[in-house]
C-alpha cells in the first residue's frame, strides 16, 4: 500500500483552506485624512476715543490728478485765467531780428539817441562779445548787447512776477553776420507769458511800443522814415509821459 497518497493529499486540502481565509480590509489607496478647518484671521479690536465711544478710522482719500491742458499755478497777483500753458511758450522762440542799415557804429548811435528821446527809459551797454572773443583769440563779428529798461516799469513786474527779473532789463542785441548788421530782441510779449503774465498787461503793452519803435529807429536811418513812421514816434513819444 502506498502511504505517500494519503500525505499530499492532505498537504493539498490544508493549502485550499489557507487560500479560502478572507485578507484583513484595508483602507482606500489616495483617501485623504481629514483637514482642520480654517480658522479666520482676528480683527483688529476697534479704537475708542477717550470717552470710550468707538471711533471709526478715517477714510484715504487721493488727490485728483490736473485735466490735460490745466495750467500751473502762477506767481502771487497773477490770475490762472490770464497764464499761458506752458507748452505755447516753448513751442515760440519769441526771438525777432530786424536788419539795419549803415555801419555798426552808425546802428549804435541811432539806438542810443532813439532811447534818449524817451522819458524815463535808460539805454545800457552791458557787454561787447567780440572783444571777449580776443580774449580767446578767437575772431567774431561786432556783437554789442545793450539793455532798455525803466526803473518803475522794471520793479513793478518784479513784483508781479519775480522770475522775470531773469529777463529784465529787456536786451537788444546788435551784430554782424556775412558783413551785414542786424538788430534781434525777445518780443516782450513772449517773455511775459513764459513768466505767467498776461500779454495783455498794459506794462508788457507799454514795454513792446517802446522796444519795437526804438529797433526800428536804430534800424532805418532818420531820411527813410516814413510819415507813418514818424507818426508812430511822435505817439510813442507822448505815451512816455505816463506812469512808465
Amino acid at each position: 500500500m502506498d502511504f505517500r497518497r494519503p500525505i499530499l493529499t492532505g498537504l493539498i486540502a490544508v493549502g485550499l483552506l489557507a487560500g479560502c481565509e478572507r485578507p484583513e480590509q484595508t483602507e482606500p489607496v489616495g483617501t485623504l485624512e481629514e483637514q482642520p478647518a480654517p480658522t479666520q484671521p482676528e480683527q483688529p479690536a476697534p479704537m475708542e476715543s477717550e470717552e470710550g465711544a468707538p471711533v471709526e478710522p478715517a477714510e484715504r482719500t487721493e488727490a485728483a490728478p490736473p485735466a490735460p491742458g490745466a495750467m500751473e499755478e502762477g506767481p502771487p497777483g497773477v490770475q490762472p485765467s490770464e497764464m499761458m500753458p506752458r507748452e505755447d511758450v516753448e513751442a515760440t522762440a519769441g526771438i525777432i531780428t530786424v536788419p539795419a542799415a549803415g555801419t555798426f557804429e552808425e546802428i549804435k548811435d541811432r539806438l542810443d539817441d532813439a532811447v534818449e528821446e524817451l522819458e524815463k527809459f535808460e539805454l545800457s551797454e552791458v557787454v561787447e562779445h567780440h572783444e571777449l572773443a580776443k580774449k580767446a583769440d578767437i575772431e567774431v563779428g561786432k556783437s554789442v548787447l545793450f539793455t532798455v529798461s525803466s526803473p518803475e516799469l522794471t520793479a513793478t513786474l518784479i513784483e508781479q512776477s519775480p522770475s522775470i527779473a531773469l529777463d529784465l532789463p529787456h536786451r537788444i542785441l546788435v551784430y554782424e553776420q556775412a558783413g551785414r548788421a542786424q538788430i534781434a530782441y525777445y518780443d516782450p510779449k513772449v517773455v511775459a507769458s513764459r513768466h505767467g503774465i498776461a500779454k495783455s498787461d498794459p506794462k508788457i503793452t507799454r514795454l513792446h511800443e517802446v522796444v519795437s519803435t526804438v529797433v526800428d529807429k536804430a534800424a532805418k536811418p532818420t531820411a527813410v522814415l516814413g510819415e507813418e513812421e514818424m507818426r508812430e514816434t511822435e505817439d510813442l513819444e507822448g505815451a512816455g509821459e505816463s506812469r512808465y
